[in-house]
């Protein structure tokens, strides 16, 4: 779950912290917490206004004070402590929580303890909640829901302290607090540059070229492809179309590299991208200290999950490559989404595609025939490629890019003992599975992801160990970035 919601003294870290992926119902532990701790001492664990109030539970900032807790038992101040852990990993759940000693505690232990002073406490709060009822009526700030949104001055008191004021001791740079406020785009009829900020040069194409971009009213940052509408040939603003018609179609899947907007402007396109942070697959397998064939099982699983929702959409990608699988950040070695649909298609019924296109080693036999009638299994064949590149560190097809094309042509490729001799022949199978010339009789994304190596349990793979074949993927990677995309037709129109 993501959405911003709750009312503010209860709700959990993570719920506001929204560099996270989002929160689940441990979020309702934390709140429990508070509940508990109310119930005890007579107060909130965590007050003051709200730009205080949220740094204090990003950071977990409360007290026992002794006035209130020193004749409260050890096990219930354990409890609450159990529960307001800002990392919800660690956090208690209600079946812990209903273990817990002072939960089990004999009633009549617990009887002789007097909360007289956590109750008179509560008596004068109740007496302060007309004033509060007001307060919030005005100023809306103790609740999220019609709440937090309203409390930020429509972004305004949380945003401007982003931008560099300070909460008191404590600075929030990197929150964004108002990612459910309306964020102007293309719809608003502004230029891009009225709403965008470029930055550095991330990546060049044939016809874009990809920059840092950053939304100047919520400072989110993203990958922008902008398109030179003049140098365009019909042919690529045709491919560029179907780029956006396919990522608008796969937008919903977590596996593949989300579009946010497009502008079309008289000069320029612009298309407005997911930003991934944590750079491309193979030199995040190559930096790792221990290299393992779950590792890899968890990354061919991702990326089969990305092609099969492609499929069930009848998106062909077209260009499966290494270089164009991203890792969504620094901190998770598996979290990898597909990127660049520049030769995407739509497969309107099967073996509708003709145009003959994709990267040398990667490319399906069926789009090399002289006559070509392909569709998605095509993708099937350039993942097997590339879960064989992971697996093994090198490429099934090797040589001059005439021995390249006749060994894709008759499937010739081999598991070499030295590097494939300790891997599991659940994956070799699935591999050839995929790397099989005839494309009706290849496994689809759905089968692979049924075989036994995708499925298997995670203690049984862990203990085989790559480090060698990864030792492989340093030697494998500048001969990759010295290799284009070959186009082998030009045609003016792409099916």
């Amino acid at each position: 779950m993501k959405t911003l919601c709750g009312t503010a003294a209860y709700v959990a870290p993570e719920v506001l912290d929204l560099r996270s992926k989002g929160y689940d119902n441990r979020a309702d532990m934390w709140s429990c917490g508070v509940v508990t701790y109310i119930l005890l001492g007579g107060y909130a664990p965590f007050e003051g206004k709200l730009e205080e109030l949220a740094v204090k539970i990003l950071q977990g900032k409360y007290e026992f004070h002794d006035e209130f807790w020193s004749s409260i038992s050890q096990g219930a101040k354990d409890l609450v402590s159990s529960l307001l852990q800002v990392n919800p990993d660690v956090r208690i759940t209600a079946e812990e929580a209903l273990q817990n000693e002072w939960m089990t505690a004999d009633e009549e232990t617990l009887t002789i303890k007097d909360l007289s002073v956590a109750q008179k406490r509560m008596r004068a709060s109740e007496k302060l909640r007309g004033a509060v009822k007001a307060i919030v009526a005005a100023n809306k700030l103790t609740s999220l829901g019609d709440t937090f949104k309203s409390a930020l001055d429509t972004g305004g008191s949380i945003k401007r302290n982003m931008d560099g004021e300070r909460f008191g001791e404590q600075s929030l740079p990197n929150l964004n607090f108002d990612f459910e406020l309306d964020e102007e785009d293309s719809s608003s009829g502004k230029p891009f540059k009225e709403l965008y900020n470029l930055g550095n040069q991330l990546g060049a194409g044939a016809f874009s070229t990809v920059y840092d971009g950053t939304h100047s009213q919520s400072d989110k940052k993203y990958a922008v492809k902008c398109v030179r509408r003049h140098d365009l040939h019909q042919s690529d603003a045709v491919a560029l179309q179907d780029e956006i018609e396919a990522l608008n179609l796969l937008k919903d899947c977590q596996y593949i590299v989300r579009i946010h907007d497009v502008f079309d402007e008289p000069d320029y396109s612009y298309v407005v991208l997911e930003r991934m942070e944590g750079g491309d697959l193979i030199d995040r397998i190559i930096e790792k200290a221990h290299y393992t064939e779950v590792d890899a099982r968890e990354v061919c699983k991702q990326l089969l999950l990305g092609v099969q929702f492609c499929h069930a959409n009848k998106i062909a990608n077209r260009n499966l490559k290494p270089e164009n699988l991203l890792l969504v950040s620094k901190a998770n070695d598996t979290d990898v989404k597909i990127s660049d649909f520049g030769y995407a298609k739509k497969v309107l019924y099967p073996n509708s595609l003709r145009t003959q296109c994709g990267t040398e080693g990667y490319v399906a036999p069926e789009i090399l025939e002289h006559r070509p009638a392909y569709d998605v299994h095509c993708d099937m064949w350039s993942l097997g490629v590339i879960i064989y590149i992971v697996l093994g560190g090198y490429r099934p097809f090797r040589g001059s890019q005439d021995e390249v094309m006749k060994q894709i042509r008759y499937g010739e490729y081999e598991f070499h003992e030295r590097y494939w001799g300790h891997v599991s022949q659940d994956a070799k199978n699935m591999i050839a599975g995929m790397l099989t010339v005839d494309p009706g009789k290849r496994i689809s994304a759905t089968e692979a992801l049924n075989n036994a190596w995708i499925t298997a349990d995670k203690n049984s793979l862990g203990q085989t160990d790559l480090t060698e074949n990864q030792e492989q993927l340093k030697d494998f990677k500048p001969k990759a970035k010295m290799r284009q995309v070959v186009k082998f037709v030009s045609t003016s129109f792409q099916k």
